[in-house]
């Protein structure tokens, strides 16, 4: 047992140290923009603090900032409006990437929003409507509680320009619901968060994003509350893709650099490009 987790240990190693190496060659000669200029890309964050800590949830600010320089450098930095709405009217992508965060917590204004706002770049926060202006503590920050944004700054963010979407009501499993109460998570979600902003609020993140976690049933009740688009965890956003079918690559949890995340996106294509070919 203890040789099998060294062994997977192993190859992580080396499978993320040849994504950095990958990464750094592709997008150091500027071909990452060319290479994925068909496909679209959407980022997951979740909080960002001052001076960490760099683990699944949290990305120390410096270091949130490093990232969105890489994006504004090898992208088209979109609002989420850019990539759903080309996939609603049927355009061709050109290379756009979105920067979306989960939960709404307070470092979003307070971290985030200030790098973010220098750069120029826009970003969709994703709030869940029972946690707004609440000192609730989720049971994933047992260790330690983060604040979550109150009405007055989730507001201030959203006439700043920063988009806000839904996270469900109370951030349940979709898949652990009956349609009936799936469908009240989004309909309350919804009616809750444009009640409080004074704007209509159109996109839905579900929680625990791996496809699992949304049957097909929960992404038609999405639909069916008047959402436009459903993001879940995936990779590359292809042309033909859904706006209910959205993936998201969660960034914290995955990547140590951004030079092994671009290595992951041109692994990415060329497992697409190596399927066309054998079709």
């Amino acid at each position: 047992m203890q040789q099998s987790g060294r062994a997977k240990g192993i190859r992580r190693f080396v499978a993320g140290w040849g994504k950095t190496v990958l990464g750094r060659l592709v997008f150091g000669l500027g071909l990452g923009r060319r290479l994925l200029a068909s496909r679209a890309v959407i980022v997951a964050f979740h909080r960002v603090q001052g001076q960490g800590p760099n683990d699944a949830m949290t990305m120390p600010t410096a270091q949130f900032r490093e990232w969105c320089r890489f994006f504004q450098k090898h992208f088209r930095v979109v609002p989420l409006e850019g990539i759903v709405g080309k996939l609603e009217r049927g355009e061709a992508f050109a290379g756009e990437l979105a920067i979306t965060f989960d939960d709404g917590y307070l470092d979003f204004q307070t971290e985030a929003v200030p790098v973010l706002a220098s750069l120029g770049l826009p970003a969709t926060v994703f709030a869940v409507s029972d946690y707004v202006g609440t000192d609730i503590r989720p049971w994933w920050d047992t260790a330690k509680a983060y604040p979550f944004m109150d009405w007055t700054q989730l507001g201030a963010v959203a006439a700043q320009g920063f988009a806000v979407g839904s996270h469900g009501k109370s951030h349940a499993a979709m898949d652990e619901l009956t349609p009936a109460a799936a469908l009240e998570e989004l309909v309350v979600s919804k009616a809750v968060l444009e009640a409080g902003l004074g704007r209509p609020v159109v996109w839905y993140a579900y929680p625990y994003g791996h496809p699992e976690k949304m049957p097909e049933a929960a992404r038609e009740s999405v639909r069916q509350a008047g959402y436009r688009a459903c993001l879940g965890y995936g990779g590359l956003i292809g042309p033909q893709a859904s706006p209910f079918h959205l993936d998201r690559i969660c960034v914290n949890d995955w990547f140590s650099t951004p030079s092994q995340f671009g290595g992951y996106l041109v692994v990415l294509y060329l497992r697409h490009l190596l399927g066309r070919i054998r079709e």
